[in-house]
This record gives C-alpha cells, structure tokens and sequence, in this order.
C-alpha cells in the first residue's frame, strides 16, 4: 500500500512539473512570435493611429501609452472628440464626452477605470513575466478553434480576473481572447479577436481587432500605425479642471 501511495505522489509530481513546463513553453513561444521579451521589455511608450468601426460609423481613434505614466484614447465622432484617460500616478480615471451634452471632464467610475487602466495594459502582454506580475497559468491542452489547432492558456490575474489565450500552434500568435471579470459583484464577460498582424520595429502586433460582449460585435478596430518609444509628455494624462472651458490644456505637446 506504502508503494502504491509513494507512486501516486511521484506521478502527481511529475504531471504537475510537466503542466508547469508545458505551460511556459507555449508562453515562451508566444512571447518571442511577438518580439522576444528583450525587445518587449524596451518599450516605454506607444503611439497607435487606429480606424475604429461600430453600428455602421467608422471613426478615427488616436491612443498613446506611457509605461508607469498612463494611457489616452481620443476617439473622433463627427467633429467631436471623446476622450478616455487613466492616470498611473493617481490611479484614477477620467472622460470626456461632448456626446452626452458635456465638454467638461469627468471622472470616471469603477467600472470605467478598469476598463481604461486595461487598455494601458494592453502595451505589454499579461503573459510577459506573468509569475512577477503575481498571476498564475495554466495549460488547458489544444483545442480547435473555427478550423485552427490552438494552444487554450488560462491566465489567473492577481486581481481575480480571468483571461483566455488561444494562440495558433503554427504562428504562437493570439487568434482569440476571452476574459471574465467581476466588479461590485456582478461578472462581466468579453471576447477578442486578433488578425493581419504585422511586425513595425521588431514587434508584431494584430492589424485587426474585433470585440464582442455576449456574442455581439461591440466595434472593430484597425491599426494604421504604431510608433514605439516616442517623447509623451505626462501632463496629458492629468485630469483638466471641470470648470476651466478650454481643454487645450490636455492637449499631447
């Protein structure tokens, strides 16, 4: 019996040490598709020029990244601009939008700034050095996805939240993400997906990104530049005064 236990220990240790390997083997792979980590790590700041798509529109969308500084997105809808901010230094979001019958910036909820502060976060992969960033991973094995074998990656963020990687067995590039987060107790759920990658300075990245929320397209977005490293003043990403009239002020110098 005594040998019997001692077998199972041993052959649960090594499938564990087999998962774990495997696990980092796949995120390995996936993080040199996208550069090598070297190459990743050397980016401080980002600027993307994108065309955004939803209920018919298409838009011009403008988001610049700052690592530890925070990110800007000013989204132009027929010669208004909508802008959506997180700062890292307060920890804090804020929004305008001239849509709603305002110009004056507001601060943003829970909910808001999460989904701001994410969008920051999208300048470096979950996955790079995920064990430092405090989450866990996990192989869930292949899977077919739409005709395409995929690696199924479940990444457990320190916040609670929960990511899913299909990444393409041939390119080790994302096809697909799902994420299930929970804010005030209730459980949000958002799928992307991810094609026409292209490689500018070393790093590639998807040309195209599509995001659904329960099945339903929510807008398309098209990437028609990026530029990696570029001077951005932190000022931008400060919070105007609501009362001041001229949002000038916040403009990127």
């Amino acid at each position: 019996m005594k040998k019997i236990i001692f077998s199972s220990i041993l052959l649960f240790l090594f499938a564990s040490t087999l998962s774990a390997q495997t696990v980092d083997e796949v995120i390995d792979k996936h993080i040199a598709a996208l550069g090598g980590k070297e190459k990743l790590k050397s980016v401080k700041s980002v600027r993307m020029t994108l065309k955004g798509r939803a209920q018919g529109f298409e838009f011009p969308v403008e988001m610049v990244s700052k690592k530890n500084s925070g990110v800007k997105t000013v989204t132009t809808i027929q010669g208004m601009k909508m802008i959506q901010c997180y700062d890292e230094n307060t920890k804090s979001g804020w929004a305008v939008n001239p849509m709603m019958g305002d110009k004056k910036a507001q601060k943003m909820n829970e909910e808001q700034t999460k989904q701001a502060q994410e969008q920051g976060g999208k300048m470096e992969s979950d996955l790079l050095d995920y064990k430092e960033k405090g989450h866990t991973a996990e192989y869930l094995g292949k899977e077919d996805l739409d005709g395409e074998e995929v690696y199924l990656i479940k990444l457990n963020k320190k916040d609670g939240s929960i990511t899913y990687y299909y990444i393409d067995v041939i390119t080790n590039l994302t096809i697909k993400e799902k994420t299930k987060q929970k804010l005030k107790d209730k459980e949000f759920e958002g799928e992307s997906w991810f094609s026409n990658y292209q490689t500018v300075d070393g790093i590639t990245s998807p040309g195209t990104v599509e995001s659904y929320n329960n099945g339903i397209l929510g807008f398309e977005i098209t990437m028609e530049k990026i530029e990696y490293n570029i001077e951005i003043d932190d000022a931008i990403f400060k919070m105007p005064d609501p009362n001041a009239n001229n949002l000038e002020q916040n403009k990127e110098k």
